[in-house]
């Protein structure tokens, strides 16, 4: 059973339940004494076993003892309920000269890949609780490193045979899900990029954005069928004007893949999303105009 935070306010005064594990400020003040090297914790006669708040370090039954091999995760937002502020430890003040919270970090310790209840608090400028592991920067690192296939924009007609008015189907190799890991001190971090559309930024000064990765012409189906109502392919363009005056003569159509980075964990909590990540890749075009002679 994972500790669990209850929180009462009274008269705007944080009140911690018993399970919460004493929380002082380390490191001076009248109270510095209660937290050896600034770091608090409570007691605990096992794994998921809260048994109330300790005079400090040392007293946290399994917890780091044993010869166990223990890791540190910083608590994140939510992960107590949406009370509880991981940055923030509880009020106490023998001195009664104040009763905000002590600015720190809470951190999960784990000890052989099992919970220790309750988790630690170490005050700003306290001393680290031991192997601090940051489950999120492992999954930055597993994004950094992540096996993005490739880009190739295919154009239909070839990039250098567009023309005026002429519709162009657009689409781009490279639109697939990639995964990574990364461990350190048996956390592993595992993040999955996801394609969710592509933005083609045509280089005439329109874009267009397309659901999917396009889909190139088909010469085996009649020209009609691959078009929609509008005239153009499902993800597709018409330029209204040539190529000719641009530098180099040429258009530079970009296509950009976004992808949506989502990251689970094992050995720690943690999970959820990493936002958007995009991926570009250029192509040079060249579009002229369609002569027509009259006989």
């Amino acid at each position: 059973m994972r500790w669990r935070l209850v929180v009462a306010a009274v008269l705007g005064v944080v009140v911690l339940a018993a399970s919460q594990p004493s929380a002082v400020a380390g490191n001076g003040g009248p109270w510095g004494d209660l937290c050896p090297g600034g770091v608090c914790t409570g007691t605990s006669t096992g794994p998921g076993t809260p048994n109330g708040p300790s005079s400090g370090p040392g007293n946290r039954g399994t917890g780091g003892g044993g010869g166990q091999s223990c890791v540190y995760t910083p608590v994140f937002s939510g992960e107590y309920g949406p009370y509880f502020n991981p940055q923030a430890g509880p009020v106490f003040d023998p001195t009664g000269a104040t009763n905000e919270p002590t600015p720190g970090q809470w951190y999960d310790e784990i000890c052989d890949g099992s919970f220790v209840d309750p988790p630690v608090f170490v005050p700003n400028g306290g001393s680290s609780p031991g192997t601090v592991v940051q489950p999120e920067q492992l999954a930055q690192q597993a994004l950094a490193t992540a096996p993005f296939a490739p880009l190739t924009i295919v154009l239909s007609p070839p990039s250098d045979h567009e023309a005026v008015n002429f519709p162009v189907w657009l689409s781009v190799h490279g639109y697939t899900a990639v995964s990574a890991s990364a461990s350190a001190a048996g956390v592993t971090s595992t993040v999955t990029a996801s394609p969710q559309s592509v933005t083609w930024s045509m280089g005439d000064g329109h874009s267009v954005t397309c659901d999917g990765p396009g889909v190139p012409y088909n010469p085996a189906e009649s020209f009609q069928s691959q078009l929609t109502a509008s005239g153009l392919p499902p993800c597709g363009y018409k330029y209204s004007e040539s190529s000719a005056s641009r530098p180099g003569a040429v258009f530079t159509v970009t296509a950009t893949v976004h992808f949506s980075a989502a990251w689970t964990v094992t050995g720690a909590p943690g999970g959820g999303s990493l936002g958007t990540v995009d991926r570009s890749a250029s192509i040079s075009v060249t579009v002229g105009e369609i002569q027509v002679l009259n006989q």
